[in-house]
């Protein structure tokens, strides 16, 4: 990626959006573009944060440990994606949770240190970053909510419903789906084809068509009110 195609880059995020170029030339510098394969680890969870990643191309979720030494994802990320920003910012930067590639692509990392100093010098930046960091913590709150208190029916649902277009929609891998939806890529697999026998949902290869909204909306509601 030359300078212009790192500035596209970050201009498309949501959390540098509106910055000015100057600025955007200023956090690139140190900048490394690096190429991850699938599964690759970005960040372990308590590492120290030297490095801000934008997801250029791929998908990458993050996810942290429960007591029961079970994987729960916090969050599943496409490109224009920020990773590891809310951290910068603790006294003892540290990763509040792990970061690892889903699916092979493109990171351009930022140097933490850098970020740290020109916030302190560029208002913009520092209101930027503080509507993306506020966003992130209420898409965070509702992720919890969307796993904890719902049943793997009510978050497919919610997931197609928020997708459907008269185009149709098109599945991203079922490795993906199940990291969103917090489950296996298996249940993920059988419960489309269950809403497919079931009429709710029309397939054709990996695109998806909501034929029953009404149905579909119904096992929200009984999510909700158990």
């Amino acid at each position: 990626m030359n300078l212009e195609q790192q500035v596209l880059a970050l201009q498309q995020t949501a959390a540098f959006r509106g910055v000015s170029r100057p600025m955007l030339e200023a956090l690139l510098e140190g900048a490394l573009v690096q190429p991850m394969p699938k599964a690759a680890m970005l960040f372990s969870e308590g590492q120290p944060v030297s490095r801000v990643l934008v997801l250029v191309s791929g998908a990458a979720r993050t996810f942290c440990l429960t007591k029961q030494a079970r994987e729960f994802t916090i969050g599943v990320y496409s490109p224009r994606a920020v990773l590891g920003l809310q951290a910068v910012f603790q006294a003892n930067p540290s990763h509040f949770a792990s970061a690892q590639m889903l699916e092979a692509g493109l990171v351009l990392s930022l140097e933490a240190a850098n970020l740290e100093r020109l916030v302190a010098l560029d208002a913009a930046l520092a209101n930027a970053l503080l509507r993306f960091v506020v966003s992130r913590s209420g898409a965070l709150l509702r992720r919890v909510d969307q796993v904890f208190f719902a049943d793997l029916n009510a978050r497919v649902a919610r997931l197609l419903l928020e997708h459907s277009s008269d185009s149709g929609w098109l599945l991203p891998t079922n490795t993906v789906l199940a990291a969103e939806l917090g489950t296996v890529p298996e249940l993920v697999s059988r419960k489309l084809g269950e809403f497919y026998r079931l009429g709710l949902i029309a397939l054709e290869k990996r695109r998806v068509w909501v034929v029953n909204p009404q149905t579909l909306s119904d096992l929200l509601e009984v999510s909700q009110q158990r």
